[in-house]
């Protein structure tokens, strides 16, 4: 798996979807070329507000795989 910045149009086919979500930035989580999670953010000199994330597979890492990235990436994240 692997992850990278992403746009509104690959994920809004994802369940919990809403086009209220807050968060102007978006990283998705790829697994075989198929979008399996993603996050909603925005992005600060050293810090990132996460507003939304989401996985298609529960339990199988994803989300700490995006919590990982963040940690990696940034120094607060809130």
């Amino acid at each position: 798996m692997k992850i990278r910045q992403g746009s509104i149009k690959e994920i809004e086919n994802f369940q919990l979807y809403n086009e209220d979500n807050k968060g102007s930035d978006i990283i998705v989580v790829e697994d075989n070329c198929a979008i399996v999670g993603y996050a909603q953010f925005n992005d600060g000199y050293d810090d990132a507000e996460i507003f939304f994330m989401e996985a298609e597979k529960p339990g199988v890492g994803i989300g700490r795989m995006i919590i990982d990235w963040f940690k990696s990436q940034y120094s607060e994240i809130t």
